[in-house]
């Protein structure tokens, strides 16, 4: 009978991790069970790996039935590998309330804001900012939880670091580990553009100003308006633009003739996860648009989606040298200084024209292929 192995999801989001966990496990010879809410955003996703794994959506309304005869068979040791792929207040106690036994398999647990979940617990009650009821329970849970993963090797790298300097760094930092989710099994994408008339760039998310750097591409309107860019590039927004945020994006941009012709954008607030990743796939690079004029601390403390899903559809990405990147992508990555997109665009460009994207897009694949064993590895230790 083969290894079972469990995947937790009762949150909206984080959906798009769950595949890279399922391959993992899989290749390693687990029949994989997926649990997931009916809420979960990226559910189209998960329900299409039906039959790869055993894929369980959730109701609202029975939430509390599911999770008791969840809690009835983890305690009687029907799986051998159990993660949460989101921690949640609900979760944790779902875990410490579990009866320690030779049975029932310790939990692993996805960390998704390290600067919420986990360094602040590293601290005295009095400096956690936390009431003493959650700084108790989330204490208890790492006390009890078996594995903490990260989701590059970067923020891996610097939250360790910041761990060690708290007072209780030292006694959990051993449980710290990291794996890239940047695997989809069973998606069939169409291929990279071959010789398209415009170079295409992708930029996922809606349009937050908190989360993204929109403005630093506003700032380059003009130059694209005013050069060969202007007929040579296509800039896709792969995510909605029905916010303050994206008003003021789409007045700039027609204010320049950008809209249609260079900026193309989606009408519906949300589109599933399948169609956003044959977007994704269909582009030459991704622009992520994170510099140190976003208040988030990304690919330190949060991991930003962009750094998960482009390597994981062997995309190349243009990035701000601001934004710490990991050894592994930096050779797959095109950079520009501080908030100066327009220079990234040029270089990409020029990448195309010249005929080199093939060999690098091919380059970047066998390169997530080749590191699969080891993202594989250091999840399953």
């Amino acid at each position: 009978m083969p290894k079972r192995a469990l995947i937790l999801e009762l949150r909206t989001v984080h959906g798009f991790v769950i595949p890279s966990q399922a391959a993992f496990l899989k290749a390693a010879g687990y029949e994989v069970h997926i649990v997931v809410t009916e809420r979960l955003i990226d559910r189209d996703l998960i329900e299409a790996m039906q039959g790869y794994a055993v894929v369980t959506v959730i109701k609202k309304t029975a939430m509390r039935a599911a999770l008791f005869q969840l809690y009835r068979a983890i305690a009687s040791g029907a799986y051998d590998f159990i993660c949460m792929n989101s921690v949640t207040r609900d979760l944790m106690l779902f875990m410490l309330l579990q009866p320690r036994s030779k049975r029932a398999r310790p939990f692993r647990a996805i960390i998704h804001r390290a600067n919420v979940d986990y360094l602040p617990f590293l601290k005295p009650l009095r400096e956690s900012g936390a009431s003493p009821v959650t700084y108790l329970l989330r204490r208890a849970f790492l006390n009890r939880v078996e594995r903490l993963y990260l989701l590059s090797e970067s923020a891996y790298t610097f939250i360790s670091t910041e761990a060690a300097k708290l007072p209780d760094g030292r006694r959990w930092s051993d449980k710290l580990s990291w794996f890239a989710p940047s695997y989809y099994p069973t998606l069939d994408l169409p291929p990279p553009p071959n010789q398209p008339e415009r170079v295409i760039f992708a930029v996922m998310g809606e349009i937050d100003l908190h989360r993204r750097n929109y403005g630093s591409l506003m700032a380059a309107f003009q130059a694209i308006r005013d050069s060969d860019l202007f007929g040579q590039i296509e800039i896709r927004i792969l995510g909605s633009v029905q916010s303050e945020g994206g008003a003021a994006f789409l007045e700039k941009a027609r204010a320049f003739d950008l809209i249609d012709s260079v900026i193309k954008t989606q009408t519906a607030r949300f589109i599933p996860f399948l169609p956003f990743a044959e977007g994704l796939a269909a582009s030459h690079f991704a622009l992520l648009l994170l510099d140190h004029q976003v208040p988030v601390p990304y690919n330190t403390l949060v991991v930003p989606s962009a750094l998960m899903l482009a390597p994981g559809f062997g995309v190349p990405m243009v990035s701000s040298t601001d934004l710490p990147l990991d050894a592994g992508l930096r050779p797959f990555t095109l950079t520009y200084d501080g908030q100066a997109v327009i220079d990234g665009i040029r270089k990409a460009v020029e990448v195309v024209r010249s005929g080199g994207y093939a060999a690098l897009r091919q380059g970047f694949a066998a390169y997530m292929q080749a590191a699969f064993s080891e993202h594989q590895a250091r999840y399953l230790d």
